[in-house]
């Protein structure tokens, strides 16, 4: 009985991996399919209502907010649609392999490791949050560093009549030394969620 539980689980965990081996690649190819047909739409949608907006808007509203939303924000979004969906696919279609094999061997083991997964994500939740707050001040800031190169491009032959490069670029550098910290604490987030993970995978 033993053995044959063996030769089973031989079968289903071979039979798992030539499945994933075929699916992976497919999925990974849908998925950077969509994602790059879903931004241009947005990149396209975006352009539209950027030129049907009053000109009222553009007088209360910074060039250089508008040009970061068009690439900052844009490229954020862009990052996630490539990598972050991908890998989140993947991890919904091999955990759903795992535990439907777990059951057919042993339910009591597929219970615990369903159990851990559900804990798992609800960490993964609350971690989000502060990643999404972290997120929103670095688009933020990187809205702001753009309004100022924007404004020393326009300004310049002011900047270098009057001679006071070194307080523009003293601006610059404290804006810049924000996005640094908040990046850093960003990563330093991202860096123990990872450690998280990787302790309940194992």
């Amino acid at each position: 009985n033993q053995l044959g539980l063996i030769y089973q689980g031989i079968i289903i965990a071979v039979s798992a991996f030539v499945l994933g081996s075929i699916l992976q690649p497919i999925f990974k190819y849908l998925v950077k399919r969509c994602a790059k047909k879903t931004m241009t739409d947005i990149r396209v949608k975006v352009f539209g209502h950027l030129v049907e907006l009053p000109f009222q808007y553009y007088e209360k509203h910074h060039s250089g907010e508008i040009m970061s939303r068009m690439s900052n924000d844009l490229s954020s979004m862009e990052g996630f649609y490539f990598d972050q969906m991908s890998k989140l696919t993947f991890a919904l279609v091999h955990g759903v392999i795992a535990i439907v094999s777990m059951f057919f061997l042993e339910w009591r083991i597929a219970l615990f490791i369903f159990a851990l997964g559900i804990l798992t994500l609800i960490i993964n939740i609350l971690f989000s949050k502060r990643l999404r707050h972290l997120g929103d001040l670095i688009q933020e800031q990187l809205g702001s560093i753009t309004e100022k190169m924007v404004n020393l491009v326009q300004s310049l032959p002011v900047v270098k009549m009057f001679h006071i490069e070194k307080m523009i670029f003293s601006e610059f550098n404290s804006s810049n030394e924000e996005v640094t910290d908040q990046s850093i604490k960003r990563g330093a987030v991202e860096a123990l969620l990872g450690a998280v993970n990787f302790m309940f995978a194992n």
